[in-house]
């Protein structure tokens, strides 16, 4: 069971005063009559440091220090994607960007006369995507009838999905509507992949609704429980160097799914290395070779999760299970997390400061989108 979700979020320090940083910053343009395109997503390829072009279309961005060979993207609803392959010939001058309309071919769009059919690819796709949040809970794609999805194998049910529009996705979970740009969803043999930009809108601060002390207090409830236990909060302990105290025990394993620990007597820091990337940003390097077994020991593995792992066949019930008929969870719930090619880039609250497509199993890969919390939040 894998999971990864590869996003580009907006970060929130970009303008932060350093004499001898770099910049890049000019006008994002429509190509068809030369107006300003406020709102375009400006940003660094495979980082999460980008910005939005203002009302008049203009943008300005810092480049972070110690970043080489970046790439800049211009991305937009409705035109095509732009990108300068080498960012640092922009460095410093003022850059017009023209954005072209795109164009939709008939053949390109897919037709499903059998509305059955569309509503198994539906339902298969919203399952995987809310996975870890039961129905009632309240997470929903609204504009689901703008998502294309077909099966790339129908027997295995794989499917791939994706938008021509800003998918739309509705959370009353955690009080968040989530939008992702450029949406691409592949899901295969229960794993999945959701590539796009995040955009996450806060009900507690928008202040277009009026909500009840109940329903917000749910919500700062469950955005706590998704906080603990989750991989930026493995992140941010690990760089703190309160793993222990916060409910984390660390184990090196051969490989995902194994839990008999071969690195006896091994200390994390023994294995894994941690540098300071950037003191201004606080941003760290980790990097480690071994696969990390990490277990969460302040929450108990859920029967929706077990649950879940009977149907995949990702494990065999015991013979309690079969004789009681129940599902027995563990006392911990349990992660793996395959070890890197590279290092990892990572803020001190956790999150991952470059697409690095970390593949994830066990518990973090049973966490979808239901579970996702912008990057500027802190637990309170």
């Amino acid at each position: 069971m894998f999971l990864a979700i590869v996003a580009t979020r907006p970060s929130e320090g970009q303008e932060k005063a350093r004499n001898d940083a770099s910049i890049v910053r000019g006008v994002v343009i429509s190509g068809n009559d030369s107006t300003a395109i406020p709102g375009a997503h400006v940003y660094f390829g495979e980082t999460t440091i980008g910005t939005l072009s203002d009302m008049n279309g203009e943008y300005k961005l810092a480049v972070p220090n110690g970043m080489s060979d970046l790439t800049l993207v211009v991305s937009m609803v409705g035109y095509e994607t732009a990108t300068i392959e080498d960012a640092s010939s922009v460095y410093n001058v003022y850059k017009t960007i023209q954005l072209v309309e795109k164009r939709y071919l008939l053949d390109e769009l897919l037709v499903v006369a059998d509305r059955s059919e569309w509503l198994q690819k539906k339902q298969l796709l919203e399952q995987n995507m809310f996975l870890s949040v039961a129905e009632e809970q309240g997470c929903s794609i609204v504009n689901i009838n703008d998502v294309l999805i077909d099966f790339v194998d129908e027997e295995s049910q794989s499917i791939v999905a994706f938008s021509p529009e800003t998918m739309v996705i509705k959370n009353d979970h955690l009080g968040y509507d989530l939008r992702v740009a450029d949406p691409h969803i592949t899901i295969d043999k229960g794993e999945m992949t959701l590539t796009g930009e995040l955009y996450f809108e806060d009900r507690l601060t928008s202040g277009k609704a009026v909500y009840s002390s109940k329903e917000i207090q749910k919500w700062i409830k469950n955005r706590k429980i998704s906080w603990q236990g989750s991989i930026r909060h493995f992140w941010s302990s690990l760089i703190k160097g309160n793993l222990f105290e916060e409910g984390f025990d660390v184990a090196f394993v051969r490989e995902p799914g194994d839990y008999r620990e071969y690195l006896m007597g091994y200390k994390v820091e023994d294995v894994v290395e941690i540098r300071v990337a950037d003191v201004v940003e606080q941003s760290y390097s980790i990097k480690y070779d071994k696969t990390l077994k990490i277990s969460y020991k302040r929450e108990t593995e859920s029967k929706r999760y077990r649950k879940y792992l009977d149907s995949m066949g990702f494990r065999q019930q015991t013979s309690e299970e079969m004789q009681s008929g129940r599902l027995i969870t563990k006392s911990s719930q349990t992660s793996w997390l395959a070890y890197p090619t590279d290092f990892l880039l990572v803020s001190a609250n956790g999150l991952e400061l470059r697409n690095h497509n970390i593949r994830k199993y066990g518990q973090w890969a049973f966490e979808r989108v239901c579970r996702l919390l912008p990057s500027d939040y802190r637990p309170g």
